[in-house]
């Protein structure tokens, strides 16, 4: 059971790193600032292993 509640929270996690990495990055393309870039890119590389994370806890599961 704690199994699934991690995977859901590790999946929901990156969900809303990815969105608002959208948000950010739209923003920054917006008002062009490398800065907000940069975020951005970090957002994003941290949804991205949150992604792979929820992927090995699910087929971890039995």
């Amino acid at each position: 059971m704690r199994l699934y509640l991690l995977v859901n929270l590790t999946a929901s996690l990156a969900l809303l790193c990815l969105l608002v990495a959208l948000v950010v990055g739209i923003v920054g393309a917006w008002r062009h600032h490398l800065r907000l870039r940069r975020v951005c890119i970090s957002l994003v590389m941290v949804g991205v292993l949150l992604l792979l994370a929820s992927l090995v806890l699910t087929l971890m599961i039995p």
